[in-house]
Order: structure tokens, then sequence, then C-alpha cells
């Protein structure tokens, strides 16, 4: 039978199967129970005593059987919900496009970010995406947001507890543990000849792309990582103005960092 459940149909179907099992093994388990204590003479008298000891030995036999049988079944149904939670949770924190974490994600991975620690924060956008879209179609452009993912992943996957996501549209954010501006400034800029160097193949001619990167770092992550992205977001605004396809650190007002 399969172990879906949609219906009430399906639940009393499911109801009526494992009574009817339960049934197969209690009775024919019961009748060999007595046979074997009565020795076939059911027509004998028997005192008070004898019939509750004969009913606690047939409970205690059946319980051997029956309870572990339960047992099991709880155990692997309890396992089903467990995967079933964590398949809807890592959906509900996943990009479905490049697999990367989404805002929420993001958000939940930043709280086990070490406070009082050095962070960085990295805010990366592709240039002119829109034209992407609009002379190679959506599909290509699909193909750009996978190849710009694997590619940061990759160099986010070379420093520890880095995190990686796709807030939306084609932008990304970066949160680098323990990173100062001047190592901040050549990760990005290395991420950005990594995508520049990208060939995304289109419909008609192969795709470039480049990106801008806003950059920001705090020396004490004080637990809040929106302020932090915010500034980042900052300095991308200023590399788009700049003439994009470059990095732009924002001033982190809580320790005075300079662009």
């Amino acid at each position: 039978m399969t172990d879906a459940v949609h219906t009430a149909r399906d639940v009393a179907i499911r109801i009526a199967i494992e009574t009817f099992v339960s049934a197969a093994i209690a009775l024919p388990a019961t009748a060999a129970i007595t046979f074997a204590y009565f020795g076939g003479d059911l027509s004998q008298s028997v005192s008070g005593w004898t019939v509750l000891r004969f009913g606690l030995e047939v409970a205690f036999v059946e319980s051997l059987v029956i309870c572990p049988l339960v047992a099991v079944r709880g155990v692997v149904m309890l396992r089903k919900l467990n995967n079933l939670r964590d398949r809807l949770h890592a959906q509900a924190s996943r990009d479905p496009l490049t697999g990367l974490l989404n805002r929420r994600g993001f958000n939940e991975g930043a709280l086990a970010l070490a406070v009082g620690e050095p962070l960085a924060v990295v805010v990366a956008d592709i240039d002119h995406f829109k034209r992407v879209n609009d002379r190679n179609g959506h599909d290509a452009g699909d193909e750009v947001l996978r190849a710009v993912a694997q590619a940061l992943g990759d160099l986010a996957a070379a420093r520890p507890s880095a995190l990686l996501a796709r807030f939306g549209g084609d932008e990304f954010v970066i949160a680098l543990p323990k990173t100062g501006l001047t190592e901040l400034r050549l990760w990005a800029d290395t991420a950005r000849v990594r995508l520049q160097a990208l060939c995304v193949a289109g419909p008609g001619a192969p795709i470039a792309i480049t990106a801008s990167f806003g950059v920001v770092t705090t020396e004490a992550f004080d637990g809040a990582v929106a302020p932090l992205i915010s500034r980042a977001d900052a300095g991308l605004y200023q590399a788009k103005r700049l003439g994009r396809n470059r990095v732009a650190a924002a001033l982190d007002s809580a320790v005075g960092v300079a662009a």
C-alpha cells in the first residue's frame, strides 16, 4: 500500500488495513495460546484466578508480538516526518534556480556568525541584467544566474563559514567572517574578474557578463547583519555610478572604515 494519505477515505482505508493486520495477528495467537493452555478441552471449568492468569499471559505474549511492530512502525513514520520537515525547511531556505541560500536562509545562517568578531559583507549585482534578458530571453538569463552563482560559490567555498545567497533578481549577498577591508577588496575583485571571464552560451552569440560589487566591514559584528547589507548596498550604488564592473567600499559608521 502506498504511504500517501491525502483524503479521509485514504485514512479510513489505512485504519481498516492496519486493524485487519492486527486482528490477523492477535486472533490466531489467542487461539493457539488457548489450545496450548487448556489442552484443547474448552468445556472444563476453571477458576477466576485461572482466567485472570490466562488473560495476563495472552496479553503479555501478544504484546511481545504487536508492540514491537507498532514501535517500528512509529519510528519509520517519525523518520519520514523528520525527512519531510527537513526537505520543506531546505526548500524554504534555498533559491530553487541556483540552489543558493535565499534571503530567509541567509538571515538564519547569520544568526550563527560569531558576535564580536570581524565580518565583511559583499553585495554583488550583475550589470545590465535586464538587457541580458531582453536580448537573449529569460532562459538564457537563468543560465547567467546559475553561472554567476557557481562562480561565486566556488570562491565562497574556500572561505570558512562564508554565507552566499541570492536575494532575488540578479543580486547576490556574501558574508565573510574574520575578513578585513584589504582582504575583502581582494576577494571581491577576484570575484569581479572571475565573472568578467565567464562566457555563457546564448541563443546566438555567447553572453558576456560583468558585475558591480559593494563591500563593507566591521571589526566587531554585533549580531545585526541587515545594517551591514544596507551599507554594502550603498557601496554597490557607488560602483554603479562610477561605471559598473568595479568594487566600491562603503563607510561603516560603527568602526569608521572608509572607502
